[in-house]
């Protein structure tokens, strides 16, 4: 029976030892759900497909996967829930980014971070859950995104920025910033950075969890070197974080966005004119725009930043027109040489 209906198909021989190998073969088929054809996408839905990727999947990614996966089901929530998997093709899936793009004003990159775990969950629904025949995602393509943001501070920006932030995070906000901006560390690093991390003998910080997943260990400068002095003052223990919350622990995330952005809004009152899109992570850009504009070149800035692609390094490496000039005032003075008649011959 397939669906609770009764079907019938001739084994194409009379011959009846061979009918019944036939037969031994066709029950085989039966458990792999392949001698009807049954498309298990009618009787699985988005709903089960969600469940299964978080409850068996999603714990053996890192948390900042997990995070997504589960910021990205409240929205598929939204359209999908309900739908039988059949019903999920290229089409809907579309319309759902299109939906997403115009309708709610969703940024590119978040849609296709959306669509990166639907797509994830379809392909093991595909293998090894067998629930669907292929992955519709295959036929989409992501939406273009505009990664290179114009998100660093000047000194005037910086300086008014530190300054309206030294009350945010319980205090802790400026110099968290302010670590980020001279070290280039990502969120997560600065929030997970522990006392056993920082090595003021020989002026370095070592970070352990990065994104690429390969340790890297940062020269201080004075301005960071002071910083962390003054934080380890009171001989906090190993494990004790540098920029612990009120109760000693982890700040979350979510925490350090929210304040950030009361820290923009604050330092735009006073006239910083800093950029709406700018995040925590700016303080990264900055970083490495400001080595850039120093005219460290890229392996350098690539080495400090824990990056290994140019393309990507190009998002964090912004230049002014001023920071440009001197490169082409070099120019002023180079003049050809004039050849010689002799030369001329000679050639």
């Amino acid at each position: 029976t397939v669906n609770g209906r009764a079907e019938y198909r001739t084994t194409g021989t009379k011959d009846k030892n061979l009918a019944e190998k036939v037969w031994a073969k066709i029950q085989v088929s039966l458990v792999e759900n392949t001698w009807f054809d049954v498309d298990r996408s009618k009787q699985h839905r988005y709903d089960e497909l969600r469940d299964r990727l978080m409850r068996d999947h999603a714990p053996t990614r890192e948390l900042n996967t997990r995070l997504m996966y589960a910021r990205s089901f409240k929205h598929l929530d939204k359209m999908f829930a309900g739908w039988t998997l059949a019903q999920m093709d290229s089409d809907a899936i579309s319309s759902y980014m299109t939906m997403r793009l115009v309708d709610e004003g969703a940024m590119p990159a978040t849609i296709n971070r959306e669509f990166s775990t639907l797509s994830k969950a379809m392909s093991l629904a595909v293998k090894p859950w067998h629930w669907m025949r292929y992955n519709p995602c295959g036929e989409i393509a992501k939406l273009d995104e505009n990664n290179i943001k114009d998100m660093w501070l000047d000194d005037r920006q910086q300086a008014i920025f530190l300054d309206v932030s030294r009350d945010l995070m319980d205090g802790n906000l400026a110099d968290m910033m302010t670590l980020s901006i001279h070290a280039g560390l990502r969120e997560h690093e600065v929030l997970d950075l522990k006392v056993f991390q920082v090595n003021l003998r020989n002026r370095t910080l070592s970070v352990f969890k990065t994104k690429n997943h390969e340790a890297r260990t940062l020269p201080l400068n004075d301005t960071l070197c002071g910083m962390c002095a003054r934080r380890l003052a009171g001989n906090p223990g190993r494990d004790a974080y540098v920029f612990p919350d009120s109760e000693g622990g982890r700040y979350q995330a979510r925490r350090i966005q929210k304040e950030c952005k009361a820290a923009v809004l604050k330092a735009n009152e006073a006239g910083a004119g800093i950029t709406p899109c700018f995040t925590f992570h700016g303080g990264r850009h900055t970083f490495g725009t400001r080595l850039g504009q120093a005219g460290k070149n890229s392996r350098q800035i690539g080495e400090l930043m824990g990056i290994k692609s140019e393309k990507v390094l190009r998002r964090y490496t912004h230049f002014s027109v001023d920071s440009l000039r001197d490169v082409v005032v070099a120019l002023d003075g180079k003049r050809t040489p004039k050849r010689t008649r002799k030369q001329a011959a000679g050639e």
